[in-house]
């Protein structure tokens, strides 16, 4: 349902809303119009809905013989108002996960998929439809890449990071026997291609506009064409990440490179004691407050929730200390141990 919703445009969502709310003044009023009519009303509106979305789907397969594949809601939902802009009708396919971390093994199958969910619902905080609904969502979409018509194009959006590099090999491993053209666009060479006078490096794709990915998207050549060699290459650098025992990778000298869950522990302390120094040791600070400066200097899109787990963690091995019962990460503040003295300081 909430994919569904993320799909319709702005005044598809209003229009919706009114309707629905006009349907339920009828009822109040009690004018003949009856709470059945009403929920028979909304069940054809949904099936509708989702009829229409399922044949737009079809066509954009059928038509555009071109499908993209992206790691993030907010890299597809830029590349769809990219697309839709110039006119192109191309199929997007979203693996939206954080592939920076958690275990990658048999993901091809139910039980590896259940596998790294366990792994995240242990490590993350998620809401209540990420539980209910990861495990078959995840299917869903390891299916539809292996079901791509084998006459159509794949441009795998992928930059210098760890976390779409990562999706990248996994994405080739499903298609490992398919005769597709294959193609990558690299987000980092097409921007600095398009945009050579700029200091900006976009760390990943959902940092890019719609506006600046229909510049970098100019035609299919402008995504580099994967030779069969390096297609078998890189679904080998998948096979030993995925059978690995670390769960936490980075984009190092210019290849993924496994570290341990820790890596980040000693930045996440700096910045607490930065922040500890700033404020004179005497005001309490956010949670949310020490993750937005972590990830917003790290190079890598690892994400909010497992620098999260990170300080949950150093709290845990008394390195940290939080105020009360950790509840979520805007609302929970955290305080310094400082081992030395043997004393604490609030942040």
């Amino acid at each position: 349902m909430k994919q569904l919703i993320h799909q319709l445009e702005e005044e598809e969502v209003r229009a919706l809303l009114l309707q629905q709310f006009v349907q339920l003044q009828l009822v109040a009023e009690d004018n003949g119009y009856t709470a059945e009519q009403f929920y028979l009303q909304t069940q054809r509106t949904y099936d509708a809905l989702v009829a229409s979305q399922q044949q737009q789907a079809r066509t954009a397969q059928t038509e555009a013989h071109i499908t993209h594949i992206v790691f993030s809601d907010a890299a597809a939902g830029s590349l769809k108002i990219a697309l839709r802009e110039a006119g192109n009708y191309e199929q997007i396919i979203v693996l939206s996960d954080a592939w920076s971390a958690g275990p990658l093994r048999h993901l091809e199958s139910r039980s590896g998929i259940a596998e790294r969910y366990a792994w995240l619902a242990n490590h993350f905080s998620m809401d209540d439809d990420e539980h209910f609904t990861y495990t078959e969502k995840m299917h869903d979409t390891v299916n539809k890449i292996r079901n791509i018509p084998s006459n159509h194009c794949v441009i795998i959006w992928a930059g210098d990071n760890g976390h779409e590099q990562t999706g990248f090999r996994f994405v080739l491993s499903l298609l490992h026997d398919k005769k597709n053209e294959l193609r990558v666009m690299n987000i980092n060479k097409a921007y600095e291609a398009v945009y050579e006078n700029t200091a900006f490096t976009p760390r990943h794709m959902g940092e890019l506009s719609a506006v600046q990915l229909a510049r970098m998207y100019t035609s299919v050549e402008s995504a580099y064409l994967l030779s069969q060699a390096e297609r078998h290459q890189l679904i080998e650098q998948w096979q030993t990440l995925s059978e690995g025992p670390h769960t936490l990778r980075i984009w190092q000298n210019a290849t993924i490179a496994t570290v341990p869950e820790s890596y980040y522990d000693a930045y996440i302390l700096e910045v607490v004691q930065e922040s500890l120094a700033e404020n004179g040791y005497a005001t309490s600070i956010k949670v949310a407050r020490v993750i937005g400066e972590v990830i917003g200097h790290l190079e890598e899109p690892i994400g909010d929730q497992f620098i999260y787990a990170r300080i949950i963690r150093l709290v845990i091995d008394g390195v940290l200390q939080m105020e009360g019962i950790p509840t979520a990460m805007q609302y929970d503040h955290i305080q310094l141990r400082c081992k030395e003295e043997r004393t604490t300081y609030e942040l």
